[in-house]
């Protein structure tokens, strides 16, 4: 990429860009800066645009944090209250299934020794058959 300065006023430099693949045309980039402007602004207007943007932020910033804090609050204190309920009720849920459990180990249990005094009774029934 080749350049070339040209000082055409004491406060003004055109720096001229000349790219490779546009020699045909005379294409030029031309970027005009003088100590006092920057993009055809001066540094006051500069300053004074960085001012409304920071000024504009920095309103937008505390509507919106003044926003959550009253205009939600009710709805976070509802939201809070619905997730200690919610985990009362996981608490209460899994000690049914607990007790769940274990009746159904009970039950296997008793389901197991039902069978066998069913064998014991119809053995001994078979037992006393035979012997009349």
């Amino acid at each position: 990429m080749k350049y070339t300065i040209h000082y055409v006023e004491p406060q003004l430099i055109t720096v001229v860009f000349l790219l490779g693949g546009l020699k045909k045309g005379g294409n030029y980039v031309r970027w005009l800066i003088t100590p006092h402007t920057f993009l055809s602004l001066g540094w006051e207007e500069w300053a004074s645009i960085v001012a409304i943007i920071t000024a504009v932020a920095l309103v937008g910033r505390w509507l919106i944090n003044t926003a959550k804090r009253e205009l939600l609050a009710e709805t976070n204190d509802q939201l809070r209250l619905l997730n200690h309920n919610m985990e009362v009720k996981n608490r209460h849920d899994e000690r049914v299934d607990n007790r769940l459990e274990k009746g159904d180990r009970k039950f296997e249990e008793n389901s197991v020794r039902l069978d066998d005094h069913e064998r014991r009774i119809t053995r001994l029934e078979d037992e006393q058959h035979e012997r009349k």
